[in-house]
């Protein structure tokens, strides 16, 4: 089978308006965004795994703005770069989306390559694989801001068969994997959004089973029997032990920041692990414990409040202090499941925003934390939601597990594939 081995100048699709930054910084600011119109694709749309596009979470500008822009515009297939901030990576507009288009923003670069002699989705695997993707940061040419420049774009190399049809052969079994990936995620994303909406109808909004049977009572306003405590009441409230940045290792046990638990709590792939020593991890665990099935970690620092309960999958870890809060030993009063939910709904949001310090940077403090009231029901609602939710925790988890050997069978093929050492 004969490849060519070249420059990504080579694959632009010919004509003006291929390989474009994304519009001037003025020109794409907050001052344009509005509540609907054409949505501006930022960091957050282009994951550091292989989800190609997340096609959710966007601020708009007009129609009118967009025209004006119409450069930067996209299309079907068109390949998306990271260039300022963070360099390297890399997305690609995929055929079924929300929006019929979308506007780059100036963090950005679109490439289009000429689809008579490569295949899209063939140059979106080659540009994701690890020496491909460090080529890409080696490229930065700024100073205290990394940037990706068009020229440095078009020195990126790439090895492509010259048949299409093995580009696409090759891009069909890498995709194989992860649309069975995606088809888990979304999976994950329905079972979430049902167990939360179990718990807003039935402590939120108190249509609990029997509910119409169930008393209220007049001074608080809760079914006869529910109460409201402190977390503390409840629950330990803590963080972990000092590490520094000279106990990093290469490989060990893995060490968590808030960066890290927001990706998991979103069923996301860690994107860099960062790792202790097994010695320095049995130190910490000897004197503090370490975190456990059925605990409960939340971000504390920065992007605040995001929640995850580590699961049966979890192996060891540890997690840094400050920028993780730290659930243990629930009472029996409640649940990790209802917790979580609780953690997860609109109230916990407004509440920690309510109560969080720091003006550049936000901040949740032990103390705050531990003196939010939470809704305790009785026994019998705890029961039977707690049921309910370990059911799809349970399926969950098994979903995760096979997503998690899909990515390692497919890091696998992508090498391999890429450097012809399997032929297809």
């Amino acid at each position: 089978m004969s490849w060519e081995y070249q420059n990504i100048e080579s694959i632009v699709k010919q004509g003006k308006g291929n390989l474009v930054s994304g519009p001037f910084g003025s020109n794409i600011s907050r001052k344009y965004f509005v509540e609907e119109g054409v949505p501006v694709i930022r960091g957050n749309n282009l994951p550091k795994d292989f989800t190609k596009f997340f096609d959710d979470g966007f601020v708009f500008v007009t129609k009118e703005k967009a025209i004006e822009l119409k450069n930067c515009l996209t299309l079907t297939d068109d390949i998306i770069f990271t260039s300022a901030g963070t360099v390297g990576d890399v997305g690609l507009i995929p055929k079924q989306t929300n929006f019929e288009q979308y506007i780059i923003s100036n963090k950005q670069i679109r490439l289009r390559v000429d689809t008579e002699k490569i295949y899209p989705l063939f140059v979106y695997y080659w540009l994701k694989q690890n020496h491909i993707k460090q080529e890409i940061v080696n490229l930065n040419t700024g100073s205290s801001i990394p940037l990706l420049t068009l020229g440095s774009v078009k020195k990126i190399s790439i090895s492509f068969p010259k048949s299409l049809s093995t580009q696409k052969r090759i891009a069909s079994i890498l995709s194989t994997y992860d649309d069975l990936i995606e088809n888990n995620l979304n999976r994950i994303k329905l079972l979430e959004e049902t167990a939360q909406n179990i718990y807003k109808e039935w402590f939120v909004n108190f249509r609990f089973p029997n509910y119409e049977n169930t008393p209220f009572n007049e001074e608080t306003g809760l079914p006869v029997g529910w109460e409201m405590k402190k977390l503390n009441d409840i629950a330990e409230v803590l963080s972990s032990k000092r590490v520094f940045l000279s106990d990093y290792v290469e490989e060990g046990v893995p060490f968590y920041r808030g960066k890290e638990i927001t990706q998991k709590s979103n069923f996301e792939s860690i994107s860099e692990t960062l790792y202790i020593s097994e010695e320095k991890f049995l130190e910490l665990k000897s004197k503090t414990g370490s975190p456990s099935e059925g605990e409960i970690l939340i971000t504390g620092v920065g992007t605040i409040g995001n929640s995850y309960l580590i699961n049966e999958f979890d192996n060891d870890f540890y997690f840094k202090d400050g920028n993780l809060l730290w659930i243990k030993n629930i009472s029996h009063l409640i649940s990790p499941e209802y917790l979580i939910r609780y953690f997860k709904s609109q109230n916990f949001t407004d509440v920690i925003n309510s109560i969080c310090i720091g003006s550049s940077q936000k901040a949740i403090t032990i103390n705050s934390l531990k003196n939010i009231g939470i809704l305790i029901p009785h026994k019998n609602e705890i029961r039977a939601f707690t049921d309910v939710c370990k059911k799809s925790i349970k399926q969950v988890n098994i979903l995760m597990e096979q997503n998690q050997k899909l990515k390692e069978a497919r890091d696998i093929l992508l090498p391999r594939l890429m450097n012809r050492t399997i032929e297809v």
